[in-house]
Parts: C-alpha cells; structure tokens; sequence
C-alpha cells in the first residue's frame, strides 16, 4: 500500500488572482441576500412615503404601482448596489495588499490522512480528510468544505499535474457523497 505513505508536496504564493477565485463565490451569495433585502427594503420606504392617493392606485392598480415603484427605485437600488459591491472588492483588496508576503508563500503536504498547509512564517493549518464534508473541483482549485461550514483552498499549480487524482481522491474518500 504505497498510497497509503505517500507524501505529496506542493508550494505556490498566493496572489490577487487566487484572492478573488477564492471570494467570488462567499461575495456572490452575500450580494444576493443583499440585493433581495434592498428590493424589500426600498419598496417598503417607497410605500411608506406614498401619498393617500398613492395608496389607492396601489390597491385598485397593482401592476401598474409596480411599475410606478420600479421607476422610482432603480437608481437607489442600484447606487446602493454599487457601492456595496466596490466597498466590498475594496475592502478585501486593501485586506490583502497589507497582508505580508510571507504568509502568502504557501507549502502544502498533502498524504491519505489529510492536508497541511503552512505558510513562510511557519503557521500550519491541518486539516483531516475526515472532517471534509464537500469538495468542490475547479481547473484552477480544489476547494474543501470542513465540518464547521469553513472552506479552504488548495490552488492546483502547486502540485504536479499527475497528483492531482490522487489528492482528489483521498479528499473525497472519507465521504463519498461528496461533490467534485
């Protein structure tokens, strides 16, 4: 069983690419609970604020209130969106230019009991490939969803192109209900 102990090493540094491969997805959800609670939020202060006759048009014409309520709204909503969404990509930019090169110069182990990622200034993160519930393969990344909903990235170009099977399946062998 030489699978078994084998060791798979790997080293990448992690750069503004890697950064947002890894937040597109958590941002995306996030701007979408965030665009459906401003549709929620604009339309109530849009009704709020309608005169006594506003009212009326809204219960004797509610399709056309709807349109009424788009045509106002559209550009707060989607000023709000904006910034929301230029605050966010800014705030991790900034997150990650002042984050020191050394803990973006990654080495990872990779053997059939799990994955150890390490940095340049020798923090080690280990994770079991027991408490792995989700992959999620990419051609760039493989992405490990642990027990506590936390994901971690594992960025391909850090491994020779014929480990990467083998890493696979080690992090989809403890459950095999796992999406690739």
């Amino acid at each position: 069983m030489p699978d078994e102990t084998t060791v798979i090493r790997g080293q990448a540094t992690i750069g503004w690419r890697d950064q947002a491969r890894y937040l597109a997805r958590p941002y995306g959800k996030a701007l979408a609970k965030y665009a459906a609670i401003m549709v929620v939020m604009f339309g109530a202060i849009w009704a709020f604020t309608l005169p006594d006759d506003g009212w009326i048009a809204l219960r004797s014409e509610p399709l056309a209130s709807l349109g009424r309520c788009v045509a106002d709204i559209w550009p707060f909503y989607l000023g709000t969106f904006a910034v929301l969404v230029l605050a966010m990509a800014g705030h991790s930019a900034l997150s990650f230019r002042r984050y020191p090169l050394a803990n973006r110069q990654m080495s990872y182990e990779v053997t059939a009991a799990g994955l150890i990622t390490r940095d340049a200034a020798d923090v080690a993160l280990t994770v079991p490939w027991t408490s792995v519930i989700r992959t999620r393969n990419t051609r760039d990344a493989l992405y490990l969803q642990n027990t506590v909903r936390g994901w971690h990235y594992l960025p391909w170009r850090a491994f020779a192109p014929e480990d990467h099977d083998r890493i696979r399946r080690w992090a989809t062998r403890q459950n095999a209900g796992a999406a690739n």
